[in-house]
């Protein structure tokens, strides 16, 4: 017996405003299949989330390059 699928997650590149995301909720409500599609609004928490991530992001990076400088690594 296979697997059924129930549904998807579309996640969008960026946060849009409300109004401006119409035509994309019509476009995938127009896919053979899909019953409905709601928008998922930005919460504060959306925000301190990827704030995080990037600061942490950023620091990684840093500490690399940072190491990097201390002992580069010769490639011969």
């Amino acid at each position: 017996m296979t697997d059924r699928v129930k549904g998807f997650t579309v996640v969008l590149d960026d946060d849009y405003r409300i109004d401006d995301v119409e035509e994309i909720r019509k476009a995938i409500s127009m896919v053979k299949g899909v019953l409905d599609v709601q928008a998922v609004i930005t919460t504060p928490a959306d925000w301190i989330n990827r704030t995080r991530f990037r600061i942490e992001l950023i620091t990684k990076l840093m500490t690399l390059l940072h190491a990097e400088i201390k002992s580069p690594e010769r490639v011969t």
